[in-house]
């Protein structure tokens, strides 16, 4: 039996930096407007499962109660924050298990392409190795004025060499609504590379099913968002690599060496195994 060509290698597969040179241009340049839009990255039957799963009265159940980022930490559950005007944002982990496996498997085609165009290893922060981990946030806005007041992420140029200053990073948005037929108001704006506001779905066309990749360091807001009972409202999916918490007994006490500093005090709070544990390796009896 002849042996058929191997089709599928490594090379194949990966993301060549020459296939995303249009794309970091547009993305990086001066001359570009600081985003690219991905045309249809969901199909419309993709689009109206997303839009099911996220609106129905029994999502919420699969959820525990936000009660604050410290709540991140690996292994931990999903969470879920919600008012009575009818706006949900819907925190979930790659580790958890997940409502909607559409979602979920986006999520990492999502996260593999945002590393390759910023130069990273393709993937980059999927488990939180360094800490941060990609979640992905699906938002319903229904009627809110300011959600999301205008900010800017990864930066600070009065400290360009902390961790904190990073303008390589990027941040991607999948559109599960549409401007003018989901929701009114304002929504989605982005300052450009040339200083100018963009908003999605007025100044730059876009649909549901369309992922947006931007710029963090650009300034970006979501405004006055406004919906009727016969509309969906605002729907979108972020993907922010947000801090995993390590509340580990180790790292408790390496918290407690960094604020307390004082060895009688450090002394003091060690667990008595602990204590014995160091007695034994110093060789002391007592």
């Amino acid at each position: 039996m002849e042996s058929q060509s191997q089709a599928w290698t490594f090379n194949s597969l990966f993301l060549k930096d020459e296939s995303l040179r249009q794309i970091r241009r547009q993305i990086y340049h001066s001359s570009g407007p600081g985003y690219v839009v991905i045309r249809e990255f969901f199909d419309q039957q993709q689009v109206e499962h997303a839009q099911e799963i996220w609106t129905s009265t029994s999502a919420s159940r699969h959820f525990e109660p936000f009660l604050g980022k410290h709540q991140f930490q690996l292994g931990s559950p999903n969470f879920m924050k919600k008012d009575d005007r009818g706006n949900r944002t819907f925190y979930n982990f790659l580790w958890g298990k997940p409502l909607d496996e559409l979602t979920y498997e986006a999520t990492f085609y999502i996260q593999t392409l945002r590393n390759r165009i910023s130069g990273r290893n393709s993937s980059n922060e999927i488990l939180p190795i360094t800490g941060n981990s990609v979640s992905y946030r699906v938002v319903l806005t229904r009627n809110h004025e300011a959600p999301v007041p205008p900010h800017r992420d990864f930066w600070e140029p009065d400290h360009v060499l902390s961790k904190g200053h990073d303008l390589t990073r990027l941040q991607a948005t999948l559109m599960l609504s549409e401007h003018g037929k989901d929701y009114a108001g304002r929504g989605f704006a982005l300052v450009n590379n040339q200083g100018k506001k963009v908003v999605f779905g007025v100044d730059e066309p876009v649909k549901a099913g369309d992922l947006i990749i931007w710029r963090y360091s650009n300034e970006h807001s979501v405004m006055d968002i406004r919906s009727s009972d016969q509309q969906l409202g605002f729907l979108r999916i972020l993907y922010p690599q947000e801090i995993i918490h390590d509340n580990s007994l180790g790292n408790r006490l390496l918290e407690t060496l960094k604020t307390r500093g004082s060895p009688r005090y450090i002394a003091s709070h060690l667990p008595i195994m602990w204590k014995k544990r160091i007695k034994r390796a110093l060789g002391v009896n007592r």
